[in-house]
């Protein structure tokens, strides 16, 4: 006895029928997303470095201020 399988039991799939259930992004647009992303987050980390290096000297100058003898 052998098993043959019936081409009507299993539905083809389909493309449509697997992406129904789910967004869907072309491969291009993903990239490009994240290439954008990329450039805003090095963008925001050349913006904000200064400022808190800044930060860290004037916090550094004020302890060195308050700490000092006055003669």
């Amino acid at each position: 006895m052998t098993m043959t399988i019936d081409p009507e039991v299993i539905s083809p799939s389909s493309k449509k029928e697997s992406r129904a259930g789910r967004y869907y992004f072309p491969k291009w647009a993903i990239y490009s997303a994240s290439g954008v992303g990329v450039f805003v987050l090095v963008g925001l980390i050349k913006a904000l470095l200064p400022v808190i290096g800044m930060a860290f000297l004037l916090a550094f100058i004020w302890s060195q201020s308050k700490t000092s003898q006055r003669y």
